[in-house]
């Protein structure tokens, strides 16, 4: 039976056949990734939202999907799951925009979170809508499931105590994202902005029942400054492991960390530190729990050419690797970036490339020849004590392209690249992403340089190859 609500129809549950939208990578297009998930041809993805099912060992990611067209537009929610991680399965719309003027969603089902409900087990998606353009409104919005694969949106849409914005702040009011507050009662934060570009604020809810249907909201969580932007789009927030200090996550140009203590009585942050998540390809970071209560942060990897080379390609976004954030020591808990997922798990062929020495003062030295898709591990270690102290990794594609890492090792190091095609993601002391086109697909030529002062390292690179 269908519901009423102000003399208009619900939409109907929304069913997500697998067939809905073939996963495309395996086409022959040289630029699309081959590990990485993809936008399918002839559409777009933004905002991952990531959740994993502990029932089943498979991780989930909801993406922001414009089905018609590979530019921003028309936001649906794409549903593609993996049990490693590399290899995806694509399970079509998870949720679709109400084609009914006057619904809360007619306008777009934008990026919100997932949640398994203590009470009953089923899954409850937070979603930001927009009733209408004209003017702009923003309200959040609520679908039910029992499987995460057929969704139901909720009668009590748009969710009156959630939609309620705070005054004497700005438009910006998105992205709800909920977490389990330290007296193990439900918040959402949802991402706000300071009047006069003053910086991005983080609003603060509590829910009322065990449904996470009805909520009321607190106060501000916390606000930023101008140098992380003057909102917050896809606020994160959680205790990161290890640290004995909460964690929010923002993204405005790019994605940002702000790390400290959570006060337990009126549950407000102050700031120690920040810092970004990589550089402007990485954007609209969100985490979750993976299976041994790691935090594992997914990202949007951008797309590096013009809107006419996308359109051209018919395709644009890609899903980043995970990476799990972890404190840098125990006494620094600054968070760093370090990868969670290995090409090993494809079984792919593992070879020593370079066991040598390599010069240091900005000095590059030829470290052996991969493919372009593949993983690079490198270990480092100085030769002469006390002097150079860090180093960077340069890619060269056979027909010209190049990638120079920032610094990535130093003393003692290990650090991790990926290297799919188009994408270029390194990990060491920092995480950065990178994008490069090449005019053919072709053999990637390693080279290793040393960036301090003098001394020289002794260096290892291991890759493994599809």
């Amino acid at each position: 039976m269908r519901s009423q609500r102000g003399g208009q129809p619900l939409q109907e549950p929304f069913l997500a056949p697998s067939n809905r939208i073939r996963a495309m990578n395996d086409l022959p297009d040289s630029h699309r990734p081959r590990y990485h998930f993809a936008a399918p041809q002839g559409t777009w993805i933004n905002d991952p939202v990531p959740f994993f099912d502990a029932r089943t060992g498979h991780y989930h990611v909801f993406l922001q999907h414009n089905p018609n067209a590979p530019v921003w537009g028309d936001m649906h929610w794409l549903h593609v799951s993996s049990a490693d991680l590399l290899t995806w399965e694509n399970h079509g719309f998870a949720l679709a925009p109400s084609r009914i003027e006057g619904d809360p969603d007619f306008g777009g089902v934008w990026t919100g979170c997932i949640t398994q409900r203590p009470s009953d087990g089923k899954y409850v998606v937070l979603y930001t809508a927009i009733p209408t353009h004209k003017p702009f409104t923003q309200v959040q919005c609520a679908a039910v499931s029992s499987e995460l694969m057929t969704w139901e949106k909720v009668a009590e849409n748009p969710l009156t105590g959630l939609s309620e914005k705070p005054d004497g702040y700005g438009s910006c009011f998105r992205d709800p994202q909920t977490f389990l507050g330290p007296d193990n009662r439900w918040y959402c934060v949802i991402g706000g902005e300071q009047q006069d570009g003053k910086g991005g604020a983080a609003f603060l809810y509590e829910a009322t029942d065990d449904t996470l249907l009805h909520w009321k909201y607190r106060h501000v969580l916390f606000e930023g400054d101008s140098e992380t932007g003057h909102d917050f789009e896809c606020p994160d927030f959680f205790p990161l492991p290890g640290a004995y200090q909460w964690c929010a996550v923002s993204s405005r140009g790019k994605a940002f960390w702000h790390a400290g203590r959570l006060s337990p009585g009126d549950l407000t942050l102050t700031r120690e530190s920040w810092g970004t998540c990589d550089n402007e390809l990485f954007y609209a970071a969100k985490s979750y729990v993976g299976p041994s209560g790691e935090r594992l942060l997914w990202g949007w990897v951008r797309e590096g050419r013009p809107e006419a080379e996308q359109v051209a390609a018919g395709w644009s976004g890609v899903l980043s690797l995970p990476r799990q954030m972890t404190p840098r020591s125990v006494v620094d808990f600054k968070p760093m970036f370090l990868p969670y997922t290995s090409l090993s798990t494809l079984g792919a062929g593992h070879r020593i490339v370079h066991s040598g020495v390599s010069a240091a003062q900005h000095e590059s030295v030829f470290a052996g020849t991969v493919s372009d898709t593949c993983e690079l591990r490198l270990a480092v270690c100085l030769t002469d004590e006390d002097e150079a102290n860090s180093g960077a990794v340069e890619l060269v594609w056979r027909s010209g392209e190049r990638v120079v890492t920032d610094t990535i090792l130093f003393d003692g190091s290990e650090a991790t690249i990926f290297v799919d095609r188009t994408i270029v993601e390194a990990f060491g002391i920092t995480a950065h992403t990178y994008r490069v086109y090449p005019a053919q697909t072709a053999q990637v030529d390693v080279y290793v340089r040393g960036v301090g002062t003098q001394g020289v390292f002794d260096v290892r690179v291991e890759v493994l190859e599809l």
